[in-house]
């Protein structure tokens, strides 16, 4: 059967989140789109009781496709979302973070986009923040957090500008499968956690139509690291030094691409501290490796001596009362 879009959900250990983001995917699937939409989950040998949470969803929704496929052992993340591309029979391939949501009507609203605009080859959707449970929801600021209307690209690089602060995010981009598969070769990049961007960025090279779309389709669950293993050191290296190397071997050490891209990561790190430094309870230890880490990539950003260091040598009530001035600004904006 030929299906114009395949969900596909790389998983791992996280069963009650999976659960929210499969409901929100069900109870849109009506009668009329069941045969246009597949359900893929690629589940990382989970210790869980994510296979019987599965087989109750094959049960009960016979009548969708759902193909599901669990991995002999935990082979990482990035082998699992490669496994979760082969899995996808769809004309698109749309990944899904496993604790995100589909907003409702967001199916359907994709399913119009491809059959009415047949030359885009990606989209990239806005979201609707929220907290960790899902509940209420937060200011985001990514670059077109207040674009209203819906933006086609021709050119890579204007899409970069635009678009570059939510490269990364899974379930914010749908990408043309076929293209996709072009790229399936990416054992350099295994292991970095962020095989996800060198295919997003390898499509982009593609020079065919891209399209933002204005209305949030995705429910974005904020504050949730709860899949990435590692220190607090670890977990800003990967954000910062491990995706600027790889995007500079892609486009090269003093690319216009990799100069967007650090402006954006730059960005990403600062939230990043603020949030490890008030949520994880990190030691004095960490503010000492994150000032290595960041001096490395950003000693040359006057922002790094002015934004970055003030937080690293602020006491902690200090930096919840400049998350608290921050989401208030933007939530008047």
């Amino acid at each position: 059967m030929s299906f114009d879009i395949s969900i596909c959900i790389p998983t791992y250990n996280r069963q009650d989140y999976l659960k929210v983001a499969l409901d929100s995917i069900f109870s849109q699937i009506s009668e009329d789109i069941k045969n246009k939409v597949e359900i893929c989950i690629s589940d990382n040998a989970s210790p869980d009781n994510t296979k019987g949470l599965i087989e109750t969803y094959i049960k009960n929704y016979s009548d969708i496709s759902i193909v599901y496929f669990r991995q002999k052992e935990n082979l990482g993340v990035d082998r699992n979302f490669q496994t979760s591309i082969e899995m996808a029979h769809g004309k698109f391939y749309w990944g899904m973070s496993d604790d995100d949501i589909i907003e409702p009507g967001g199916i359907k609203y994709i399913l119009n986009e491809i059959q009415s605009n047949p030359s885009i080859y990606m989209y990239y959707l806005n979201y609707n923040a929220y907290d960790s449970n899902l509940e209420n929801k937060v200011a985001s600021k990514h670059n077109l957090w207040k674009e209203k209307n819906d933006i086609v690209f021709n050119n890579s690089l204007e899409c970069i500008k635009k678009c570059g602060d939510i490269f990364g995010y899974l379930s914010a981009y749908i990408m043309h499968r076929e293209t996709l598969y072009k790229y399936s070769s990416t054992d350099n990049f295994i292991g970095t956690r962020f095989v996800a961007v060198y295919h997003e960025l390898s499509v982009l090279t593609e020079k065919q139509s891209l399209k933002y779309i204005a209305k949030p389709l995705i429910g974005y669950r904020g504050d949730n690291l709860s899949d990435i293993a590692g220190s607090p050191s670890d977990i800003l290296r990967l954000g910062s030094v491990t995706l600027n190397n790889m995007i500079a071997s892609m486009f090269g050490k003093y690319s216009y691409e990799l100069k967007i891209m650090k402006n954006f990561r730059f960005l990403h790190s600062f939230k990043g501290i603020v949030f490890i430094i008030i949520n994880k309870k990190a030691p004095l230890k960490f503010r000492w490796e994150a000032f290595f880490i960041l001096f490395g990539e950003y000693w040359y950003y006057l922002r790094f001596w002015f934004v970055i260091i003030p937080i690293l040598l602020s006491p902690v009530f200090a930096i919840k009362l400049v998350k608290f001035l921050y989401q208030w600004k933007i939530n008047r904006a």
